[in-house]
């Protein structure tokens, strides 16, 4: 076996690392971050997935032979995959957050619109209309 690491296996892992660093230059509060910074991370997410499937027959045919190279680019690659999974779920739940409160300050929102509105009960009382 040659000691030439797979193409898919490393562009798979520089793909990982790039995704790595995209969620590194998010911001904790998800109003300050521009689109086009979390369309091109989902982007980059899809692009893996697709890596992924397409490498899926390359591990299935090595089935753990590995050349020393590869095995500790596979090393790596688990170690950077669980710091993305870590990194990627904080991203969900500061978006999850932000969400949250504003669907809360929309809720007060209509709160408070409702009750500067007149009272459609008026308990029998007369306002005179005229001038």
């Amino acid at each position: 076996m040659s000691e030439e690491v797979q193409p898919e296996l490393h562009e798979l892992y520089e793909l990982t690392t790039q995704i790595q660093q995209q969620t590194k230059t998010i911001s904790q509060n998800m109003a300050d971050n521009e689109d086009h910074v979390l369309l091109e991370l989902e982007k980059m997410i899809d692009q893996r997935d697709k890596q992924l499937e397409n490498a899926k027959p390359i591990f299935l045919k090595r089935r753990g032979h590995w050349n020393e190279r590869e095995r500790k680019l596979l090393q790596q690659l688990q170690t950077l995959d669980q710091q993305l999974q870590t990194s990627l779920q904080q991203v969900y739940d500061q978006f999850a957050n932000q969400l949250r409160r504003f669907q809360q300050g929309k809720h007060m929102s209509q709160k408070y619109h409702h009750a500067s509105q007149p009272p459609s009960n008026t308990d029998g009382a007369f306002f005179d209309k005229r001038k």
